[in-house]
């Protein structure tokens, strides 16, 4: 049966003995989904591969939505990708970068008020504009939610998991003088559990040798994930 936003802010105050006194409920039911889908790279949260595309004279694309964690970026023409930490673009604009290749950097942007939202960099700057030009294959990160009749995006065998993240994050927040949210977020990720999810998950959703074209490789230089919030 699907967890709703009503059901896990009343577990939250059951566990707690009350309303919790540093965050409010919405905030820390999202708080343990976020921990819970970075604790490892599940197969349930894979989205098929999908274009991304360029526009003239703009050095970003923005990521899909509900962008997770980077599983491959490849061009659709003839063009390589390397990808790069932001730490790393300066050097490969300054000494590698050559015409036939393309570098794409993960930075993070903040819209104003809103929330901070992933784009990918280009350099060289597109010089034309193509819905079509990457295809990229990515893990989604957690869905938001805060109406009380809300459902959790939670595949059913990880919702037992996701009770004991929710206890874990709430105590960890509002009894600190216990123990904080790491310390009680180990065990959950050590336990048996969370192996079961793991197993379960592989068996759902089998990923079958490793990923075509995974992420360019390129003079040596790794292929990094980034995590985005």
């Amino acid at each position: 049966m699907a967890i709703t936003v009503a059901a896990a802010k009343a577990a939250i105050t059951t566990s707690l003995g009350g309303a919790p006194e540093v965050l409010d409920t919405v905030t820390v039911l999202n708080a343990a989904g976020r921990e819970l889908v970075q604790s490892h790279p599940w197969n349930w949260l894979r989205r098929p591969a999908a274009d991304l595309g360029v526009t003239a004279d703009q050095a970003y694309t923005d990521l899909p939505s509900d962008f997770g964690r980077l599983v491959s970026l490849t061009g659709t023409t003839a063009d390589q990708v390397t990808l790069v930490s932001p730490d790393e673009w300066s050097k490969f604009e300054r000494d590698i970068l050559d015409a036939s290749e393309t570098v794409a950097c993960f930075f993070e942007y903040s819209d104003g008020d809103g929330p901070t939202t992933p784009r990918i960099y280009w350099n060289p700057t597109p010089s034309t504009t193509d819905a079509d030009a990457y295809r990229i294959t990515y893990l989604a990160g957690w869905a938001e939610k805060t109406a009380d009749n809300d459902n959790l995006v939670l595949p059913v065998f990880l919702e037992t998991l996701y009770w004991e993240f929710l206890f874990a994050v709430a105590r960890g927040w509002d009894e600190q003088d216990v123990a904080g949210l790491q310390p009680r977020l180990a065990p959950v990720k050590a336990g048996p559990t969370f192996m079961a999810a793991v197993e379960q998950d592989t068996e759902s959703n089998p990923v079958m040798g490793p990923i075509l074209n995974g992420g360019a490789r390129r003079r040596g230089v790794r292929r990094i994930e980034y995590e985005v919030p």
